[in-house]
């Protein structure tokens, strides 16, 4: 999952409940759907494009 609360441009506003939303979306996953928590990757404001292209480490 991956979430970005905070912009440095200028046009976009940030959003820090966006932090909260994420830990909600996580433990909803893992309670409904039944997905163990470290099967969920989670990546808070990546710096750049890169960061969400490179797969992550099981």
């Amino acid at each position: 999952m991956i979430d970005t609360a905070t912009h440095d441009e200028p046009s976009l506003t940030s959003v820090p409940s966006i932090t909260s939303t994420l830990d909600d979306l996580s433990v909803a996953i893992e309670r409904r759907c039944g997905v163990p928590s470290k099967a969920l990757h989670r990546l808070l404001d990546p710096p750049d494009a890169r960061s969400m292209a490179v797969p992550s480490p099981r």
